[in-house]
């Protein structure tokens, strides 16, 4: 046996047969796997700083992998030298050597796994912050387009009610605009059939374009000292009488024309004023009732846009007399 074991040692290359009729490896053997090994891991630590969080994941299962593997022939190893030094076939130094040598290189796997590991877990952590911080900016980058677009349709909106009022307020400067001035009673004897009432009226258009197809009439009516208006039955009345008056003109811009009441050539106007005058001016002239005439004119613009303007005039005194306006009946669009 002892010259067996001498001529072993002396060869130093061939490996020592268990009796079952396993190999043993060397020391060289056993030198070059963690050598083989430390290259690996230093390719896959070159690998982890090239690569993103998978690529990491990857290398670090690998290096379990390999370690557990070698873990397991370590293992396999051991009990094969324990077998070994029982039967007095090897070197016990040497089997304790290579023993801890292959200690150290499986703790430096150890080490390298876990360093890989704790560098996936910081890298996983840097990547979730790296999405938290990609998905606020994206929120922020929404929540900006979503109020720039709201912002853009504003002042949309707004140019365009600027744009609407401007043009609004042109039409509004240019149009015609008729209105009803300067009563003045003509003539009136209530004792001379012959000298009908009369009242004139100047219709002004105060506006820069022509009022155009002109329709105006009105009616007399007294009313009691507390009515400051028309009543609702003698507007239909008038309206009545609207309906059949045929009158078109047009007054030209900052003109004016006079308008006789009542005036016998229109029908329309042909109610009995002169009995109506006759019969109501004790009334009127002792301040028991007043008289009033009221109506409306009927217009269209440049831009063929009806308007409607309503008057209405009282005679305050019979002596002086004087006209003002009703407190209502007056208005115009």
């Amino acid at each position: 046996m002892l010259e067996e074991g001498q001529l072993a040692e002396e060869s130093g290359a061939a490996p020592t047969a268990s009796p079952t009729g396993s190999t043993f490896p060397t020391g060289s053997t056993l030198n070059e796997q963690p050598s083989h090994n430390a290259g690996k891991q230093e390719s896959g630590e070159r690998n982890w700083r090239k690569n993103l969080r998978l690529v990491l994941e990857i290398i670090g299962l690998i290096v379990l992998i390999v370690y557990t593997a070698f873990a397991g022939y370590q293992w396999r190893v051991a009990t094969e030298t324990l077998t070994e030094i029982r039967n007095g076939k090897v070197d016990t130094n040497r089997i304790i050597t290579a023993s801890e040598t292959q200690a150290r290189d499986a703790e430096q796997i150890a080490d390298a796994s876990r360093r890989n590991a704790a560098a996936a877990e910081s890298f996983s952590t840097s990547a979730d912050k790296i999405r938290e911080e990609t998905a606020r900016t994206v929120s922020e980058l929404r929540r900006s387009a979503n109020d720039s677009e709201t912002a853009m349709k504003e002042n949309s909106r707004n140019a365009q009610n600027a744009l609407n009022a401007s043009i609004e307020s042109s039409r509004l400067d240019e149009r015609a605009w008729l209105a009803i001035s300067d009563p003045e009673i003509l003539q009136y004897d209530p004792n001379d059939p012959t000298k009908p009432f009369r009242i004139q009226l100047l219709v002004r258009n105060s506006g820069k374009t022509p009022a155009r197809q002109i329709n105006m009439l009105g009616l007399i009516q007294a009313y009691d000292p507390n009515i400051d208006g028309p009543t609702d039955d003698d507007w239909k009345v008038f309206l009545g009488y609207f309906s059949e008056s045929k009158e078109r003109y047009v007054i030209a811009p900052n003109a004016t024309r006079k308008m006789i009441v009542p005036d016998f050539s229109n029908r329309a106007q042909n109610p009995p004023y002169r009995d109506f005058i006759a019969q109501n001016y004790p009334l009127i002239r002792d301040r028991s009732k007043y008289l009033y005439y009221f109506g409306q004119a009927t217009y269209i613009d440049l831009d063929n846009r009806p308007h409607t303007t309503k008057f209405c005039i009282w005679l305050v005194d019979p002596e002086t007399k004087q006209f003002a306006s009703c407190g209502k009946g007056n208005d115009m669009d």
